[in-house]
């Protein structure tokens, strides 16, 4: 299933103690999920406007006054999905989130809510084998959720100590995507070792 998630690899790097920056939400903040809706012009120039989901659903706009994240300047515009912390005393005014865990388990909660994808299948993706599987079949459903289209999937996936076995996956994947999962594609798939009649599939969005 679909989770556009990556493995990352990380650096530590120790300071000393006073040095340190805090990587738990400050107390009382909260996160959500923003898409950026708009970018203001001058003279508010690096801002952006966000449609904020947070994670019981609730819907509102904010103002994200910028676009950098651990120093890295960020490439915002319209469509752009992006975690971002705010305080419920001021939902308006959004910050990005830095705290990693809590902004993916916000990604997780929303697709869970909605329906794209289960507990299961996340768990499976983070605590799974990662492979590759050749797609060999492919239907599209009339299911949809918001941007994303149901499909399944006949799959042939590589072991990953040797040898290969045949896969059947139903999942919600970006529509934008359906070219990615035609026959003879090759996609990202998980399994467990000890039980490869559940697998997840990951696609990235178009």
């Amino acid at each position: 299933m679909r989770t556009r998630l990556s493995r990352m690899k990380t650096t530590t790097v120790l300071t000393p103690a006073r040095h340190r920056r805090p990587s738990a939400t400050p107390a009382g903040a909260a996160i959500g999920v923003g898409t950026v809706a708009g970018i203001p012009g001058p003279p508010r120039e690096g801002a952006a406007i966000i449609d904020v989901e947070t994670v019981t659903g609730e819907r509102f706009r904010g103002e994200l006054t910028t676009s950098t994240c651990h120093g890295a300047a960020l490439d915002l515009k319209p469509g752009v999905v992006v975690a971002v912390r705010f305080h419920p005393d001021r939902p308006t005014d959004l910050t990005l989130a830095d705290d990693m865990i809590a902004a993916r388990a916000a990604f997780d909660h929303r697709l869970i809510r909605k329906g794209i994808t289960t507990a299961a299948k996340i768990d499976l993706v983070r605590r799974g084998n990662r492979s590759q599987a050749v797609v060999t079949a492919m239907r599209a459903t009339c299911h949809l959720i918001e941007d994303h289209r149901e499909i399944t999937v006949d799959l042939m996936v590589a072991r990953t100590d040797g040898g290969q076995f045949a896969a059947r996956e139903t999942a919600f994947i970006p529509a934008a995507s359906l070219a990615s999962v035609a026959p003879g594609s090759v996609i990202a798939v998980y399994y467990r070792t000890a039980d490869e009649s559940a697998i997840a599939i990951t696609v990235a969005k178009a």
